[in-house]
């Protein structure tokens, strides 16, 4: 479900698997194209971080309740802030992101949200964090500075989706001024304006709309 590549110039990966596998975090050696090295759970989910010196990892348990210690009723993201201080996890069964200190992960702030919150997405230069709230079809934007949501975007194919868009995968462009989100239901990525804090908007959908070719030319998307 996620693969963290190690800072080793390549030679190694952290891989997690779940859903009908077995949940197991993988360490490979992408030159012996084997595993090296292996730790089961009983139960684990997408999130995966490390700390800056990569001397501690942060693994989402789901259904399991913790973060390989408790977090929420089923933990599926979890990131580390830019200044490396804290960790945010979002709470699938529970409408909600967590505060996490890592050095005893202990939960200092939960931040309300949309319902079924996903993957996040930290900005690369201020203090937002996006969460894609699935079954409200909306991006929410925290303020981690000040612990609250100040946006939500709508991101369905309006006017010709079906009710829903269950966003579920976020990615920031390296300039911080464009978002990607992909919305399963409606099987297109929408294009979003993020360079305004509180002024974020739609620009589009790939593959649906013809003005977008300049930005999937930038990106180099398609």
């Amino acid at each position: 479900m996620n693969i963290l590549p190690l800072p080793d110039d390549g030679r190694h990966v952290l891989v997690a698997t779940s859903g009908y596998n077995a949940h197991e975090l993988s360490l490979i050696d992408l030159e012996k194209k084997a595993v090296v090295d292996r730790q089961a759970v009983r139960e684990s989910w997408f999130g995966l971080a490390a700390s800056p010196r990569f001397d501690r990892i942060w693994w989402s348990g789901g259904g399991g309740n913790v973060v390989h210690r408790s977090v929420g009723g089923r933990p599926y993201d979890v990131v580390l802030a830019r200044n490396g201080n804290l960790l945010y996890v979002s709470d699938w069964a529970g409408r909600a992101v967590h505060v996490v200190d890592p050095s005893d992960l202990r939960t200092t702030a939960r931040i309300a949200v949309g319902e079924h919150p996903n993957q996040l997405a930290v900005h690369p230069s201020d203090d937002r964090l996006f969460v894609a709230c699935a079954s409200s079809d909306t991006i929410a934007v925290i303020d981690t500075r000040r612990g609250i949501v100040t946006e939500k975007i709508h991101t369905a194919l309006f006017p010709r989706a079906p009710e829903g868009s269950t966003p579920d995968a976020l990615a920031i462009a390296p300039d911080g001024k464009t978002l990607f989100v992909a919305n399963a239901d409606n099987n297109c990525v929408a294009v979003i304006d993020i360079a305004t804090p509180s002024r974020s908007g739609v620009k589009g959908f790939i593959p649906h709309t013809p003005n977008l070719r300049h930005v999937v030319q930038k990106y180099r998307i398609l």
